[in-house]
């Protein structure tokens, strides 16, 4: 995440290529070209989504306190990690979360000098 905020310019193109793109991945559904699809939607159509839910998380936190931005990413990747598992059948790793949830805010307690 670069913490910046975007100008409009890049709000408007990051909108406009999601949904635009949008109309190939489903012609390649419909067309039955499944690569096509799912390369038109991972390397296009993705990269948008994962661009504004970056800037959702730092506008959220004001594109500036990185620490406040992970702990919102680590939020919303249990919220969706639980879902998913749920849907899938599969027994979300608390321990896991729950342990680097600890080291983390034991890194942002901590001040390195060199």
């Amino acid at each position: 995440m670069s913490g910046s905020r975007p100008s409009k310019a890049q709000y408007e193109s990051c909108c406009n290529e999601f949904f635009w793109c949008l109309n190939n991945v489903a012609k390649g559904i419909v067309r039955d070209q499944m690569p096509y699809a799912w390369r038109m939607y991972h390397q296009v159509v993705h990269v948008e989504l994962e661009k504004m839910a970056e800037w959702y998380i730092a506008a959220e936190h004001d594109y500036s306190d990185l620490w406040r931005a992970i702990f919102a990413g680590c939020d919303l990747f249990r919220s969706l990690a639980v879902k998913v598992g749920t849907h899938l059948g599969y027994v979300y790793n608390e321990k896991d979360e729950k342990g680097m949830m600890r080291y983390l805010e034991m890194m942002k307690g901590e001040t390195f000098t060199e």
